[in-house]
């Protein structure tokens, strides 16, 4: 191996070296490479990398709010565009609002879960962003921490004007507990082989009404995310007890409330049959806040908190005017030879009872057909006449019009008579003027 001799090579390898060292610091100098989040504070920025359009990022949170910004280094037109948030190659889409130098896209809560969970943030836009912005590639390490300190300082809103329901694990409350949920902490504890933590609370709602919030902890994997379940019951007076069931014999109590873990408040200005609205703030960032109200007998999802609630539909009603209503359309009212031809059609039951079909010779006018407000005209004898002509059976003749001068008379009745099939000229029984069959 060659021994340097001079203080040119020397010189030169010191030099290498410590350009070499040099480099961490110039990429250091690029910004960080994590997400950060400062103490109480409701926003985390983001490594944007050396980006040429972009200065900086960030995710805050406003009133459960929350928003991923771009900062640009130059102003871009304002604005509305689209963009997709790919994390891991799942697609996302929102919206992205441009103003002055920054870009704001609207994210979602059940967005949030991915970007704790995920390794790397793609952001497409499209439009006139793509091609002043391109895309845009951000790692998430540090993300979970990151957003769970912004989450927790986005969840301290005022709620001084609600009444925080506090558990505890006293014995009594415990006891309690075990006796109001004793099949979920047998269940619990044959699926972890662990016993869950218990807490309780319990609020006096006058009337002897009250409501005891429960409270079991111990298991992601068992009751989800947020670790913990809640579940309400509430005591009834005597009168009204519900018959007891084979599961819960002799008690008062009734589930009417179950939630995953959260922070639970009581809304008094908002009662429903005694029952004040529940407002649950829960833990996890991928749920809304929720307000829970009072509705056949349990507590059900009203709306999101801070949303604005909207007025019950009323169901106009039409004003009652002294006219009578419209008439429903009818049949024309038959007279004449078509009342006798309706009369047929509609009674067949006379011929069970041994009426015969009206005499043709009788110059009687024929029965009506059914009452009427009015009764019709009384029909000219020719009408009367021709009115024999058709048979009971038949189907309803067309309407005819009145016989002119220029028209035929009608057939007499003896051809009338002989015209008609052997059925209806049977005269094995007279009939009276009526029309009804003699015994």
């Amino acid at each position: 191996m060659p021994v340097l001799t001079t203080d040119g090579p020397r010189r030169l390898i010191v030099l290498a070296m410590l350009a070499c060292s040099m480099l961490p610091t110039a990429a250091a100098a690029k910004g960080p490479e994590r997400w950060v989040a400062e103490r109480d504070s409701r926003r985390a920025s983001l490594p944007v990398g050396n980006h040429p359009a972009i200065e900086s990022g960030e995710l805050s949170c406003e009133e459960f709010e929350w928003t991923l910004t771009l900062q640009l280094r130059e102003a871009a037109l304002p604005g509305e565009g689209k963009a997709e948030l790919r994390v891991d190659g799942n697609a996302h889409p929102v919206k992205a609002d441009i103003k002055d130098t920054a870009v704001t896209l609207a994210i979602t809560r059940d967005l949030l879960e991915p970007l704790m969970a995920g390794q790397r943030l793609e952001i497409d836009f499209s439009g006139l962003l793509e091609d002043t912005l391109g895309d845009i590639t951000v790692p998430l390490r540090g993300s979970r921490q990151a957003v769970r300190a912004v989450e927790a300082a986005c969840a301290k809103r005022d709620m001084s004007a609600y009444e925080e329901v506090k558990f505890s694990a006293d014995r009594k409350s415990v006891e309690l507990v075990q006796e109001l949920r004793a099949k979920d902490i047998h269940d619990f504890t044959y699926a972890t082989t662990a016993k869950p933590k218990i807490e309780a609370a319990s609020i006096s709602l006058g009337e002897q009404r009250r409501l005891v919030f429960t409270r079991l902890c111990g298991s992601w994997w068992y009751y989800g995310s947020s670790g913990c379940n809640i579940t309400a019951f509430a005591e009834f007076p005597a009168e009204q007890k519900e018959e007891t069931s084979q599961e819960q014999p002799q008690s008062s109590w009734r589930e009417v409330y179950d939630s995953e873990n959260a922070q639970v408040f009581l809304d008094r200005n908002a009662e429903t049959e005694g029952w004040p609205d529940i407002v649950s703030l829960p833990t996890r960032v991928d749920d809304e806040p929720k307000v829970w109200r009072w509705e056949s007998g349990r507590y059900a999802f009203q709306r999101i908190f801070g949303a604005k609630e909207e007025p019950e539909a009323v169901e106009e009603k039409t004003p009652q005017t002294a006219e009578p209503a419209e008439e429903a359309p009818v049949a024309d009212t038959p007279v004449g030879e078509e009342a006798a031809g309706t009369e047929a059609q509609k009674t067949p039951d006379a011929e069970a009872v041994g009426a015969q079909p009206v005499n043709p010779t009788s110059d009687a006018d024929p029965a009506p057909a059914y009452e009427a407000e009015e009764k019709p005209a009384d029909p000219s004898p020719s009408e009367a006449a021709t009115s024999t002509t058709e048979a009971p059976a038949q189907p309803e003749p067309a309407e005819q019009s009145k016989p002119t001068g220029d028209e035929k008379p009608a057939p007499d009745a003896a051809e009338s008579e002989a015209a008609a099939p052997p059925s209806e000229t049977a005269a094995g029984k007279p009939s009276d003027s009526s029309g009804t069959a003699k015994n």
